[in-house]
């Protein structure tokens, strides 16, 4: 049974274990195999529970949703899109920022830190504006993130991070 719940990666539990043990030529009940497990400390890993990120209910400033639904812009560089997730790595679970071109479909900017706060969107933003804009004008260009704090907090009424042309 170890070797099996090792060779699954700790995560089958006694059904998919018990499965396992029978195809492979062993005889037995799952009923059987879950008591050994039980009895042996083995267990399945189990998924994290979803928690959402996004906190709309707060007292920030919003800006006018000006992008409108509008997916598909005629050129780059008019509509990025940003958003903050979490995802797991070796080091644990590190929130990351993305600023996507809406035209290419391409991450234009990134931000990741064990710490979920407001520079995390303004750093991938100005990772996105010096890679792609460069020292030319971002007059036209729409910028939207969702409505949630990270967003918004101590960000100032325009983000936080101020685009002229260059």
């Amino acid at each position: 049974m170890k070797a099996v719940h090792t060779e699954v990666k700790a995560r089958y539990g006694s059904p998919h274990v018990h499965t396992e043990l029978v195809a492979k030529g062993h005889g037995c009940c799952v009923d059987f195999v879950a008591e050994v497990m039980r009895a042996a400390g083995i267990a399945a890993k189990t998924k994290r529970k979803f928690r959402p990120t996004t906190d709309s209910n707060h007292g920030l400033p919003v800006a006018e949703n000006v992008l409108n639904r509008d997916f598909d812009p005629e050129e780059p560089n008019a509509f990025w899109v940003a958003d903050v997730t979490y995802t797991t790595t070796r080091e644990g679970w590190p929130y990351l920022a993305v600023v996507e071109d809406l035209f290419s479909r391409r991450v234009v900017g990134w931000s990741m830190d064990q710490t979920m706060t407001s520079r995390r969107v303004v750093d991938a933003l100005e990772m996105a504006l010096a890679r792609r804009l460069k020292r030319s004008s971002c007059s036209g260009l729409v910028a939207h993130s969702d409505r949630g704090s990270s967003t918004r907090a101590g960000s100032g009424p325009t983000g936080g991070t101020s685009c002229r042309a260059g």
